[in-house]
């Protein structure tokens, strides 16, 4: 007698045969105890996967009803302004931060905070002992004046320049 392949039995508990096909593997099983033992077995290990394939699948939760659906629409309607507010605070507080940044970080205006330079006491010379007011700009250093390149009235540069020359080519 030929055994029923497992193939056949998953079809069959799957319910994916013929309906001769069917009678003919239920008239097999009420013969042969050992097909019945792989069936049993195919149909146990089959209802073990679905319980456990049901423990990992995420819950569902049953949607609200419609009433709880049109109430929060309409408190949401009710408290359009809390969001313009948080917003507008939002926005503000990031432009004063900004603001306040830029002040913060701006190195004229730290200058100007910071007011006048201090006097530096005066320097004495030793030698001579005349006093110099380094902080003043009384006793600072006049800076250098610059040199002119004057020119003579017969075109001639000034001293210690010396004229580019041209060569003048033929032609």
């Amino acid at each position: 007698m030929r055994h029923i392949p497992d193939e056949e039995l998953n079809a069959y508990l799957d319910q994916a045969l013929s309906r001769s096909q069917a009678i003919e593997i239920e008239t097999h099983l009420a013969l042969c105890s050992a097909c019945r033992r792989s069936r049993d077995g195919i149909a146990a290990l089959r209802d073990r996967t679905t319980a456990l394939l049901a423990l990992t699948r995420p819950r569902m939760a049953a949607p609200p009803a419609w009433a709880e659906l049109q109430s929060r629409a309409v408190a949401s309607r009710r408290r359009p302004w809390k969001r313009s507010a948080l917003w507008a605070a939002s926005v503000a507080g990031a432009l004063l931060t900004g603001w306040g940044l830029r002040v913060a970080a701006d190195p004229h205006r730290l200058a100007e905070n910071a007011g006048p330079a201090p006097e530096l006491p005066p320097i004495v010379c030793v030698k001579t002992g005349i006093a110099a007011n380094v902080g003043s700009r009384r006793g600072a250093a006049k800076p250098k004046a610059k040199k002119r390149a004057a020119r003579s009235r017969t075109g001639a540069p000034a001293k210690g320049r010396r004229r580019k020359r041209t060569v003048r080519r033929a032609a």
